[in-house]
């Protein structure tokens, strides 16, 4: 390893388990949504030190999972958004970000017997609206994919869209914050930002099953980028990595790395837009690590390829990965099976391993989430240590 593992700087530890984190723009405060018995609990922490500045549950109902967070672009407001009952329905919060106070709840419950399930969040550049997205499931076997945009001022409800596939899993919307875009299953759908279809991609798949997990639209505004998983010629799963114009949702190139499993790929890009770097399990490989491969943005090119060192107690499930602001850097949080949580460096520009710290937790239950302060001087990962261990973050200098 080229440089020294990042220094820890505070860990917490709190009842129930997290889901998912964010940071507040100026990196001041650190926000975290996990579940505690029947409710959403969100906490706000002195990203510096640790310190809990506030927690506020929202009584969900006889269920509680929640699944995304997210601040707003003036740092002012959270966002959270989860499941409330198995079938629905499905619940956005939003909280004041320096007091915790409650602004408001909006609640979706279909009338399908089936219900809803949501699985993703996200805040329009401006900060005006907030989108979720999920599934409506009409079958035991079927359902739509569902987008719903609120009025991040008040919870009031813009609009909201169904269509016909297998749900969705992932959102994001463009620089300009003109268009919506969600992946799910082998399907891809940009919405204008009044609701409006502007264009659906399907990738059908001669070798079988494909399957979205993450999106992310690029910093330049002109392509967006997907990452997910495709069985191959063999029926065995690749990482694949799709690219579509932004503007029409043309496939611009397709990218495939044998090394796929549990539905845990992710992806970023970094602040240039030349180069797009995923990850996911290996495939079957149960005491491996996990794989990473960074490509050219423009046209797919392999830029590297490699496999984080095989834990000695286990295979190595990847949880997610942000990249520094100065792209040289791409963090990723991964969970040796049962015994803690990891956070790696990688370096951007030739995929060397930079440094790697272990953070030891008995009994981990459920992925970790990563995220980074806006300058990028600090990493923050949080996870469950087991069903009754309670809600982990660490905090670290980079």
């Amino acid at each position: 390893m080229s440089a020294a593992p990042a220094r820890p700087l505070w860990a917490r530890t709190l009842p129930g388990g997290a889901s998912a984190e964010a940071v507040s723009p100026d990196g001041t405060r650190l926000f975290v949504v996990g579940a505690v018995k029947t409710h959403f609990e969100t906490v706000a922490f002195n990203a510096a030190t640790g310190a809990r500045a506030w927690a506020k549950a929202y009584p969900a109902s006889t269920f509680s999972a929640p699944v995304a967070i997210a601040v707003s672009p003036d740092g002012a407001r959270v966002y959270v958004t989860g499941n409330t009952r198995t079938t629905g329905p499905v619940a956005t919060v939003a909280y004041d970000a320096r007091t915790g106070q409650q602004l408001w709840a909006s609640r979706y419950n279909p009338t399908a017997a089936y219900g809803a399930y949501v699985t993703a969040l996200a805040v329009s550049p401006d900060g005006t609206t907030v989108y979720v997205t999920g599934d409506r499931r009409v079958s035991s076997r079927q359902a739509y994919a569902v987008v719903i945009a609120y009025a991040a001022a008040t919870g009031r409800q813009r609009w909201l869209r169904y269509y016909k596939s297998a749900g969705a899993t992932s959102v994001a919307v463009s620089p300009d914050g003109k268009t919506v875009y969600v992946t799910g299953s082998a399907l891809t759908l940009a919405y204008q930002a009044t609701g409006t279809l502007k264009w659906a991609a399907w990738y059908h798949n001669p070798y079988g099953q494909a399957a979205g997990s993450q999106i992310v639209a690029g910093p330049g505004g002109n392509a967006v980028y997907v990452v997910g998983a495709a069985q191959n010629t063999a029926g065995h799963w690749d990482i694949a990595t799709f690219a579509y114009r932004a503007a029409t949702g043309r496939c611009l190139w397709l990218a495939r790395h044998y090394a796929r499993g549990g539905g845990s790929e992710r992806i970023a890009a970094t602040p240039d837009g030349r180069t797009v770097i995923v990850i996911g399990a290996r495939n079957g490989d149960r005491t491996g690590g996990y794989a990473i491969a960074a490509y050219n943005a423009s046209n797919g090119a392999t830029r590297w390829t490699q496999l984080a060192p095989a834990a000695a107690y286990g295979s190595e499930v990847p949880d997610g990965l942000v990249i520094d602001p100065h792209g040289k850097a791409v963090f990723v949080a991964s969970t040796p099976v049962g015994r803690g949580y990891d956070t790696a460096a990688w370096s951007v520009a030739g995929g060397t391993l930079l440094w790697t710290s272990s953070y030891a937790a008995a009994k981990v239950w459920g992925p970790a989430a990563i995220a980074r302060s806006g300058d990028g001087t600090r990493i923050f990962e949080a996870g469950s240590a087991g069903l009754n261990g309670g809600m982990i973050i660490v905090a670290y200098r980079t």
